[in-house]
């Protein structure tokens, strides 16, 4: 996602912060064993990979702008919503 052509002209990031941004990512990530499965999402069954991540993660949330995912509002107890609302939770947490 990072590599995208809109979010490099966007941001413009240097391959500096990247590297550091994935190794932060990498050092805090769950990585999963692909033990779920579901078929929850008809319209797109490709975003249902995401669903059976969270699940097996044991996510709290989704973070996501696909409104497939997005239209389900949560799934099994893990709330599905965008970057903005997940930023503006954890300022009233503060």
């Amino acid at each position: 996602m990072l590599q995208y052509p809109r979010i490099r002209e966007r941001f413009q990031p240097k391959e500096e912060t990247l590297k550091r941004f994935f190794h932060l990512v990498f050092r805090k990530a769950i990585v999963t064993k692909d033990t779920y499965t579901t078929d929850r999402i008809t319209d797109d069954p490709s975003d249902n990979k995401f669903l059976a991540c969270a699940m097996e993660a044991q996510a709290d949330f989704i973070l996501s702008r696909d409104p497939h995912l997005r239209n389900l509002k949560q799934y099994q107890g893990i709330k599905i919503i965008d970057v903005t609302t997940f930023l503006e939770l954890l300022k009233k947490k503060k």
